[in-house]
């Protein structure tokens, strides 16, 4: 039986809203446009647990996660991200965070993926 499991971090000024699910290696996976976490149901959620942790995050702004400033820059959409991971890694063990691009982790092995 998967347990699912729904959380909220605050992390650079907004409350983040996200849940974890399944077990093996961390997979980030991150929502597109106007969505939230929730539409990984119609886009691989159910393949991608059968072999990885999820981490799956609402965006600043979207679904169940804040944004007070009512402003979302691409620097924000980059930080946020990472701070969750960051955040979700300081509770496993042994394990490392790493996604590529212009903010690289200093953690380790965290798949991410985008719809």
């Amino acid at each position: 039986m998967r347990v699912m499991k729904a959380e909220s971090v605050q992390l650079n000024d907004i409350e983040m809203y996200y849940e974890t699910e399944g077990t093996g290696d961390p997979l980030l996976l991150l929502h597109g446009g106007a969505g939230c976490q929730e539409h990984w149901i119609h886009a691989g959620r159910d393949q991608f647990v059968r072999e990885y942790t999820l981490i799956k995050p609402d965006a600043r702004g979207h679904g169940r996660t804040t944004n007070p400033h009512k402003t979302i820059t691409h620097r924000q959409c980059a930080q946020d991200p990472r701070a969750v991971g960051s955040s979700w890694h300081q509770e496993m063990s042994g394990d490392r965070i790493e996604h590529g691009g212009k903010y690289p982790s200093p953690h380790g092995d965290l798949a991410t993926a985008s719809n």
